[in-house]
């Protein structure tokens, strides 16, 4: 695959990289002090910032403590890693919708879901599989899991309600905005 090619499918997690960079950035640098003043030296690694005895007080950059890394569930002996990522995004969100950036029945159960927030405050979350290293590794977790294989597949509370069809005709008759009402969901 030519390099052209990888950077185009992973654009995003590029551009997030770099905000991240640029953020790193903002967060290390100092405010600046008065005409001709020197820069205020950064915290040393022997003690906090209170320490130094020529350090100014004062609001500090907000740094996000460390995330750990994620743990293999008890269960995912003998799982694929795309599979076991699967089960944690579905375990964390309570509406959880695997999607594809281009296909238009993702955008369709999208949009249908976005206008459930918007009027009645339902969060959901998004994984884009076409944005992941290995989109058939997350497709064939999917079928394992649900037994659907297409795009979107959206879980609610862990169970698999189907794909953009499905939550038409479920937004149709009413039963969708009934079971998030019924799981609290929605106000």
């Amino acid at each position: 695959m030519s390099v052209a090619v990888l950077l185009y499918r992973h654009r995003l997690a590029l551009l997030a990289l770099l905000a991240l960079g640029a953020l790193c950035v903002l967060v290390v640098r100092s405010p600046p002090g008065p005409a001709g003043a020197s820069p205020e030296p950064l915290a040393r690694a022997t003690g906090p910032p209170s320490a130094t005895p020529d350090r100014q007080t004062g609001p500090q950059p907000w740094v996000p403590p460390p995330v750990p890394p994620l743990a293999p569930a008890a269960g995912d002996a003998g799982r694929s890693l795309a599979e076991q990522k699967v089960r944690r995004f579905i375990g964390r969100s309570r509406v959880m919708v695997f999607s594809k950036t281009y296909c238009p029945y993702s955008r369709r159960a999208k949009e249908l879901l976005a206008q459930y927030r918007s009027e009645r405050g339902l969060q959901f979350d998004v994984l884009e599989a076409d944005l992941e290293a290995d989109p058939a590794a997350v497709k064939a977790a999917l079928a394992a899991i649900s037994g659907q294989s297409t795009f979107p597949n959206v879980f609610v509370d862990g169970l698999s309600v189907g794909g953009s069809d499905d939550l038409a005709r479920m937004h149709a008759s009413g039963e969708l905005a009934a079971l998030f009402l019924e799981r609290r969901l929605i106000a």
